[in-house]
């Protein structure tokens, strides 16, 4: 009797600069009225199509990460002092978010803070020192 086997085979789907383009406004326009500017560093878009992520991170799953920060912690984050430092981690996809808050001057001459997205991973025993957000 011949056995057939089957591979799953993953469809590596890799988020282009448009779509990270696209997420950083959709995180600053749901944190504005916080005062809060979402800004990815070089590191997170590079990490963020990173095949030790085992499987694709994906646009959806780096919605839904914005917006249940925003929902559950978005006045939490918004009130940390500058140069505070912590990780977003999303319980449901297991992704994890470094980030250290910043303050940069705003157009209308005051100061606002900035959410800097260090890096982004999935990992399900992400262990940090840094206060974290399960979100």
């Amino acid at each position: 009797m011949k056995r057939l086997f089957t591979f799953r085979k993953f469809v590596a789907e890799s988020l282009s600069n448009d779509d990270l383009s696209d997420l950083e406004k959709f995180a600053d326009s749901i944190f504005r009225e916080l005062g809060v500017d979402v800004v990815f560093t070089r590191h997170f878009k590079e990490r963020v199509n990173d095949a030790r992520n085992g499987k694709p991170i994906t646009y959806s799953e780096l919605k839904n990460l914005f917006l249940k920060a925003y929902l559950r912690a978005g006045k939490y984050i918004s009130e940390l002092p500058t140069e505070t430092e912590a990780v977003i981690k999303d319980l449901t996809s297991n992704l994890n978010s470094p980030f250290i808050i910043q303050d940069s001057p705003n157009d209308s001459g005051g100061a606002e803070h900035d959410m800097v997205m260090k890096t982004i991973m999935r990992k399900e025993r992400f262990m940090s020192s840094d206060r974290t957000i399960p979100v």
